[in-house]
């Protein structure tokens, strides 16, 4: 059955952006640590559409991104390929990483299944497969111990007009530009809300624990907080409580996959919520909406 939301998507595109997205976990992270890690494309000439949600198969091709960049601890590269065949769409995502075992290979997909350790939730693959479910796609698997993975996504080919845009992946929104703290016990989606928010010429520090972050913050200079909801040790409403007590005036939003209603948002002090999985624009559109009402 077809989704009511799914819209004609250029492949292409999609992969473009993810990349882009992703960069300073594959690219500018790793240099940090002397670790070389690069992406080749291998994108289709013509025009590849499928139909689907795009913000749903985008957060699928970052957690693929992820899962290759956790794969390569000591860098290398990742390859990304399109391409049609019999009247489907291939996207087909290798590494020259560590490689699984068949018995691992065979769980991959299992919710809660991870093979790195307490602080990962092993939800990112399973979702992704979720999400391709949803899209009537199937996905493939070609893996070797010390050999690397491939992950081979097949999905219909869609019918249908896109609109042209603007190639700007991340457009600048002229406001204010301010300080702002971000804290998400997920390192990867802290850096991706810094990249975002510092190509909007906002300046940004990221912190993986609920603890470090509000030590930060006690030391002044923030106008804004961004905190993850689920986080161990201390959840991200009481971290809204304890920061507004030191500034009742700071701005607040909070990344959730939870269903939170506008009462409870309001009561808890929050100024606004980003839904995951999110887009770069619903980011760029609740940071600058809650400026310009402080500014009024």
């Amino acid at each position: 059955k077809e989704d009511l939301l799914f819209k004609p998507i250029r492949i292409n595109d999609l992969v473009r952006e993810s990349i882009a997205l992703t960069t300073p976990m594959w690219k500018d992270s790793p240099q940090e640590k002397g670790i070389s890690i690069e992406i080749v494309e291998h994108l289709a000439e013509e025009e590849l559409i499928i139909l689907g949600n795009a913000s749903d198969l985008g957060e699928m091709i970052v957690n693929l991104i992820f899962n290759s960049v956790d794969a390569m601890p000591r860098g290398g590269k990742i390859d990304i390929t399109t391409y049609m065949k019999d009247e489907n769409i291939y996207l087909k995502i290798s590494d020259n990483g560590i490689g699984m075992t068949e018995e691992t290979k065979d769980r991959v997909f299992d919710p809660f299944f991870t093979t790195k350790g307490l602080n990962y939730s092993g939800l990112g693959l399973s979702m992704s497969y979720g999400i391709l479910r949803r899209h009537n796609g199937l996905i493939e698997i070609e893996t070797r111990p010390g050999k690397g993975t491939s992950f081979t996504i097949i999905l219909p080919k869609g019918k249908g007009v896109i609109e042209k845009r603007d190639k700007n992946v991340i457009p600048v929104v002229e406001i204010e530009k301010i300080n702002i703290l971000v804290i998400d016990d997920e390192p990867k989606i802290g850096a991706l809300l810094s990249d975002i928010l510092s190509r909007q010429g906002h300046q940004t520090d990221v912190f993986s624990s609920a603890k470090d972050g509000i030590e930060a913050f006690k030391k002044g200079g923030y106008d804004m907080l961004i905190t993850d909801l689920g986080m161990p040790n201390m959840s991200g409403w009481e971290v809204v409580r304890v920061v507004r007590q030191i500034n009742p005036r700071v701005l607040t939003g909070m990344v959730t996959g939870w269903d939170i209603s506008d009462d409870e948002t309001k009561q808890k002090g929050v100024d606004f919520i980003i839904n995951k999985p999110f887009q770069v624009n619903q980011i760029v559109q609740a940071v600058t909406n809650a400026v310009k009402s402080k500014d009024n």
